[in-house]
């Protein structure tokens, strides 16, 4: 199987995943107790307070940067993009979490914003996609051209 620019394509991916990244934390990214966060707040409170409220997903920032490290080592951290992306997509399942504050301990909704949120996660998925990508064309499966 020949895909034109095979090589180059994976390479593009992985280089515009730590850009959206970038984008996602300047975005809206969740609302939450009547307040909208956004992507740089709900990163540093996610990954202070996030095993508070059992909300792992958060972590999954540091496995994406830990990724773009690995790459940058000329390694293919393909496990690591795929554990990065499914942890970060699970967040997208989260509808409550628990809180604690003037009420005492109770449950309050959680909602993400589309655009922090959502290129949060293709942030992630370029990242998958391109180290994928890497790996078959590591295996020969798709020559270089």
């Amino acid at each position: 199987m020949r895909f034109k620019n095979a090589n180059s394509t994976p390479q593009l991916l992985i280089k515009i995943a730590p850009y959206l990244w970038l984008i996602s934390l300047c975005l809206p990214a969740l609302h939450y107790d009547n307040e909208i966060y956004f992507g740089y707040e709900a990163l540093v409170l996610g990954i202070t307070f996030g095993w508070l409220g059992l909300i792992f997903q958060a972590y999954s920032n540091i496995t994406f940067l830990f990724s773009i490290y690995m790459i940058n080592r000329q390694k293919n951290p393909i496990k690591l993009a795929a554990f990065t992306f499914i942890l970060g997509f699970s967040s997208l399942f989260i509808t409550q979490i628990v809180a604690t504050g003037d009420k005492g301990v109770y449950d309050s909704d959680i909602e993400l914003k589309l655009w922090g949120a959502g290129i949060w996660i293709c942030s992630y998925l370029a990242l998958l996609l391109g180290t994928v990508w890497n790996y078959i064309i590591d295996r020969g499966i798709i020559e270089k051209s």
